[in-house]
């Protein structure tokens, strides 16, 4: 579960994500990306079909860096290159974070790949301003703000 909030900013996008775990933070981020540039949102289940068809495509994203902000910036910049130049269109989606390193399972159907036009074009997440921490929250207790660049 994730909550996602626009934040005011003068020429980009800001975005604060508030998820019950690091790995609710991931999707959340995706979710509110993929919004932005108009492509549809599906977390997908692990245990579905979509996971072990045959055909199915599967691209994985790892990220290892110091700080848990440096770490999600990096992978949701390597998501947007992969969904905005190499025209991958997801379908579902499975994260691990364990200490430093997110892994990020991209789930593709082979059939179902579309050529498409997007809504908008972000450039990159940028480290400006950025952060990641536990609140200690019940309901939500993960945060993270960045800021996209247009």
């Amino acid at each position: 579960m994730f909550k996602i909030s626009a934040l005011e900013h003068t020429a980009d996008l800001a975005f604060r994500i508030e998820a019950v775990s690091r790995e609710e933070l991931v999707l959340g981020s995706i979710a509110a990306l993929s919004e932005e540039i108009g492509i549809p949102f599906s977390q997908g289940n692990p245990e579905c079909s979509l996971f072990s068809e045959a055909g199915n495509q599967i691209h994985e994203i790892k990220s290892t860096d110091t700080s848990e902000i440096d770490c999600l910036i990096e992978l949701l910049n390597d998501w947007l290159f992969l969904v905005q130049v190499t025209k991958v269109f997801p379908a579902a989606y499975q994260v691990d974070w364990e200490e430093d390193t997110i892994s990020l399972k991209i789930h593709v159907k082979s059939e179902e790949i579309p050529l498409m036009e997007y809504e908008s074009e972000i450039k990159s997440i940028t480290y400006h301003q950025s952060y990641l921490k536990n609140t200690g929250s019940q309901n939500l207790p993960w945060r993270a703000e960045w800021i996209a660049d247009i």
